[in-house]
């Protein structure tokens, strides 16, 4: 990724640059990134939001449901990221993703218009399923405040005739551009 002017960043200094810019730091900033740019192999995924005044409780804080909300976005705009959609209707036969486990540790609440980064991780990746780890960050004044944690697994399915799905490999060239994140950033 490059910004305009040939400087190189990755994406932490993306979502910087883009965030001091909303905070005024900057009158613009332009990101020339390389259009339709598909990773040979992907074992991350991040991306900011602002938490709306729909995903709050009457505390005023995110109510837990909307987590499952974020994950799902996340695993969706990964899955886009390696130039497949979790619909694959392009696959013979096509194949599901049903979530078989799912949890959480909160840390700190979110708030109606917290700044948040969500990060996907790939914990783990098997014949027939995927676990992600999430993190989810509250961005502070460019620092990250980790505000809770999350897992996910997805099991790969196709179905019958009849309409039974039934677990099935990962296809091939799914399976090929994913890979298991290094240790170091996953959550032990």
């Amino acid at each position: 990724h490059a910004l305009e002017g040939g400087y190189s960043a990755d994406l932490p200094d993306l979502i910087t640059a883009y965030l001091e810019c909303l905070r005024g730091k900057f009158n613009s900033v332009v990101f020339r990134l390389r259009p339709n740019y598909i990773p040979d192999v992907a074992h991350e995924f991040k991306f900011v939001r602002t938490i709306e005044f729909s995903e709050t409780d009457m505390a005023g804080i995110v109510h837990f449901s909307n987590f499952c909300k974020y994950m799902e976005s996340a695993e969706h705009r990964f899955f886009r990221s390696i130039g497949y959609s979790i619909v694959t209707s392009e696959l013979d036969p096509p194949v599901g993703w049903p979530r078989v486990h799912t949890s959480f540790d909160f840390k700190k609440p979110l708030r109606f218009e917290d700044e948040i980064e969500i990060h996907l991780l790939v914990a783990e990746l098997r014949s027939k399923a995927i676990t992600y780890q999430f993190r989810f960050n509250k961005l502070n004044d460019n620092e990250r405040e980790l505000a809770a944690t999350g897992k996910l697994t997805v099991v790969c399915v196709s179905r019958d005739a009849d309409g039974t799905m039934k677990a099935c490999d990962i296809p091939a060239e799914i399976a090929s551009k994913i890979e298991v994140a290094p240790a170091d950033l996953l959550e032990s």
